[in-house]
């Protein structure tokens, strides 16, 4: 499929670097609705591993887009040839 999983060594080093995340992407945890993005932790299939793994992702939620929402049920955006293109 596709994707990329980043991992840290340990568990100080993956809290500064979500803190990191946080910042980029404006996410506010003491306030996870107030922010252009979201935070969601799901599971997800990585090579090599037989159990999922749990991690983070971040996304937008806008109730206005439902009819623009494109699906990767196979978690490969460049399988339906990429992201849409802008007119």
């Amino acid at each position: 499929h596709g994707g990329t999983m980043l991992v840290w060594p340990d568990a100080a080093r993956a809290r500064a670097a979500v803190a990191g995340c946080n910042r980029i992407e404006r996410f506010d945890p003491e306030k996870p609705s107030d922010g252009l993005f979201r935070r969601s932790l799901v599971d997800v299939e990585v090579d090599g591993e037989s159990a999922p793994q749990h991690a983070l992702i971040y996304h937008q939620r806008r109730a206005d887009a439902a009819a623009d929402v494109q699906h990767f049920p196979r978690g490969d955006w460049l399988e339906g040839g990429g992201p849409p293109h802008q007119d």
